[in-house]
């Protein structure tokens, strides 16, 4: 089961179908919180370290088929900008920046594949915790504890339906570029 279940978060990453805090949840369901974690952040790692090698070796034009070109120019300005401390953010808050679009994104940056391993594998881990103790808790049922980590998910649907404005309130430099392309255009015209 566990071998099952890492490949699953290795090929979800990969294949970008569902969202891995599905997986996660029921991670930590099956096998409690630390397992859940542990299984969970073998398989992102590996399906993220996958992707960025893609990416690194195959390019921004392949890339670009993948991940929508806005969302793309986006990461560029915030790996720019924060280098791989944005890299760092962007693993904490996985609902604000999607596992695939970041490990896709980041394999287009110089950035060096040890400081990738270390700031994904640092990040990632608070937000897979979070995500196998809900599943564990919900092998329990409701109690307060519930309460509080669904009221967290709720916050987290609702930052993943504002992202873009989150992105833009947090990244003023994404604002700032899109003014920039705004003038281009209008150059243009």
């Amino acid at each position: 089961a566990p071998i099952v279940f890492i490949l699953i978060q290795t090929f979800q990453v990969v294949l970008l179908i569902i969202p891995s805090s599905v997986f996660t949840i029921s991670g930590g369901y099956i096998f409690g919180v630390t397992l859940g974690t542990i299984y969970s952040l073998i398989g992102i790692m590996i399906g993220s370290i996958f992707v960025f090698y893609i990416s690194r070796k195959l390019g921004r034009s392949f890339v670009e088929r993948i991940i929508n070109k806005k969302e793309l120019e986006h990461f560029d300005v915030f790996f720019k900008k924060r280098g791989n401390i944005a890299l760092f953010a962007a693993r904490i808050i996985p609902v604000l920046f999607p596992t695939n679009a970041v490990s896709f994104s980041a394999g287009l940056t110089p950035m060096k594949f040890k400081d990738y391993i270390m700031f994904s594998f640092l990040g990632f881990i608070p937000s897979l915790f979070v995500l196998a103790f809900f599943g564990k808790e919900l092998s329990h049922g409701i109690n307060l504890d519930m309460i509080i980590i669904l009221s967290v998910l709720g916050f987290g649907i609702l930052a993943y339906l504002f992202r873009h404005e989150i992105k833009v309130f947090f990244i003023k430099e994404i604002k700032e570029y899109e003014k920039i392309l705004e003038e281009d255009i209008k150059k243009y015209i």
